[in-house]
């Protein structure tokens, strides 16, 4: 069991090393104003705003380019767009355009914080922070000067809000100074929204098979089990992140019964979250997933057994002994998973086959599990 899950943890760590493009396509805008066709690597917004990796349609590799190589890229498929750009007090790096006018508005993405930078027609750059208390911050306190910026506008001025400026906030600030100062005509672009959304799907599952069981407990070890497993999954994308990565939640309801034995019954209730990593060419072929995570879990285990009917008795008799049902219950949130498997599509079903490793640890079990089932 020990090289299972130490296998399992390798393939994990080898997946984080060698993590390979997302591909989406794309262009690239060259500092000599040339525009060169490809594929990009459709990363975070951190990621995208330190590097643009970039394969044209007549190279057979990817190429790394940083800030200043090249005047900017775009995605061609959900329209995202970075620009090469040095900002005072900050590095060069690629910035995202979220609105190309007269008033334009960028936005750089660095250690989970935003900063958003408002650059007018005559090529001044004002820095605001997203959701920064003014003026408690006097090194972003740039509240007076936006109001400046934009104050021809009567629909602009009436979107400030010095104390707490959202993503939202400065995004319809800048529309409406642009839709303000020449009725929109001079937007060249605008950021959408969907293109940062995660895509999400939602399954429910089922299957029987075999489990193999290591319980520290002696007086209740059992080899091997019957099993019938019941769940439901919520998948989100994290592509962008690594990969073939999706990020799951589950809830999953799973019945074992002693292998000939009718006297024990284990029963588990567990919430799962982790990664899962899938392999295959497409969502409509066959899939390989590897996957492991946290697991808080609930256990209730029912046995028959012989219990003495006198207990003052030294030494009980046949007569002394009898047939008593038992429930032991014992909630865990220190328990985890680790599992492989494959996905073959069926139609709009696809049947699953996994092998996966459970650790309840309050309960000192170690499960290996071998199921076949559906995914509906």
């Amino acid at each position: 069991m020990k090289h299972f899950i130490f296998g399992l943890l390798a393939s994990f760590i080898c997946i984080a090393a060698n993590a390979q493009e997302n591909p989406m396509r794309g262009q690239i805008f060259t500092n000599e104003n040339d525009t060169i066709y490809g594929m990009l690597d459709f990363r975070t917004n951190a990621i995208n705003a330190n590097k643009c990796t970039f394969k044209a349609d007549n190279s057979t590799e990817y190429k790394v380019y940083k800030p200043n190589e090249i005047a900017g890229f775009r995605f061609i498929d959900n329209g995202k767009y970075y620009v090469s750009r040095h900002f005072v007090g900050r590095h060069a790096c690629f910035a995202e355009y979220i609105v190309k006018g007269k008033l334009s508005l960028y936005r750089v993405e660095e250690d989970l914080k935003k900063t958003f930078y408002f650059e007018d027609e005559n090529g001044s750059v004002l820095p605001y922070p997203e959701d920064v208390a003014f003026p408690f911050d006097s090194s972003y306190d740039n509240a007076e000067r936006l109001e400046a910026m934009v104050s021809s506008s009567e629909a602009a001025l009436l979107d400030l809000d010095p104390g707490h400026m959202s993503e939202e906030n400065m995004i319809r600030l800048a529309e409406d100074y642009n839709n303000e100062k020449c009725n929109a005509a001079c937007i060249t672009y605008e950021y959408d929204k969907a293109s940062d959304k995660k895509d999400k799907s939602v399954s429910v599952f089922a299957g029987v098979g075999k489990g193999w069981w290591n319980v520290s407990d002696k007086d209740y070890e059992v080899d091997n089990s019957n099993i019938f497993i019941i769940g439901a999954s919520l998948d989100i994308d994290y592509r962008r992140m690594m990969r073939n990565m999706l990020m799951q939640y589950s809830l999953i309801y799973t019945h074992q019964n002693a292998d000939g034995r009718d006297d024990l019954k284990l029963n588990t209730v567990s919430l799962g979250f982790g990664p899962m990593f899938r392999f295959g060419k497409d969502t409509h072929s066959s899939m390989f997933t590897l996957r492991a995570g946290w697991m808080p879990t609930a256990i209730w285990e029912d046995y028959t057994c012989l219990k003495e009917k006198h207990h003052w008795n030294d030494t009980p008799t046949p007569s002394d002994l009898i047939l008593t049902e038992d429930r032991k219950f014992t909630a865990d949130f220190f328990d985890f998973y680790a599992g492989f498997g494959a996905e073959f599509p069926i139609g709009k079903l696809s049947l699953l086959m996994n092998i996966d490793y459970r650790s309840y640890y309050t309960f000192q079990v170690h499960c290996i599990t071998g199921t076949i089932g559906m995914r509906f």
